[in-house]
């Protein structure tokens, strides 16, 4: 994931969950979000695994 975020000029956030929250990944976000002055709009989970998760983006 380091490669995908130095490759995007972008720091992906950390998931943030407790215990209630589910550890399987959504494939949606409640909304679109923006990294990088708006460059990059994130779709959706892909996935996640160890301390990443992979994001589907789309450069604006």
């Amino acid at each position: 994931m380091a490669s995908a975020e130095r490759a995007l000029g972008v720091a992906i956030p950390p998931a943030i969950r407790d215990s209630t929250t589910s550890t399987q990944p959504t494939g949606t976000l409640d909304q679109p979000s923006t990294f990088a002055n708006g460059r990059y709009e994130v779709k959706r989970v892909l996935g996640e695994g160890g301390k990443k998760m992979v994001y589907l983006a789309h450069d604006t």
